[in-house]
């Protein structure tokens, strides 16, 4: 599947979701519950020359501390189910993430990996 194709993917997912807005590039102006995927590079192996992409997939949290914490109680696990069920790649692990390198703006980190 194409790096496009991947990104739609993640997007159809992530849009099936109550609470969560999936997009196949980051939103201009994101807002909680928005998710889009951001590719992290890929790896060729030797023996079969299949690549192995990694994916992010990041989420606008809101901004008030304890209710980024809820919203993550309430979303992450199915958003990761999402991302599994749909065999659009395999969930590596969550992370809480600054998506602002200009200030603190909350966010998840969800790492994948898929071919």
């Amino acid at each position: 599947m194409s790096l496009v194709g991947k990104r739609e993917a993640f997007r159809d997912a992530l849009d099936a979701l109550d609470g969560v807005k999936g997009y196949v590039y980051r939103p201009g102006a994101p807002r909680a519950g928005d998710a889009w995927p951001q590719w992290s590079g890929g790896t060729v192996d030797d023996a079969s020359g299949q690549i192995a992409n990694g994916w992010a997939v990041l989420v606008m949290l809101p901004q008030q501390e304890r209710a980024a914490d809820e919203w993550i109680d309430e979303h992450a696990q199915a958003i990761a189910d999402a991302i599994e069920r749909g065999q659009v790649a395999r969930v590596d692990g969550f992370a809480p993430a600054n998506l602002s390198p200009n200030g603190q703006v909350f966010g998840l980190l969800i790492t994948t990996r898929s071919e």
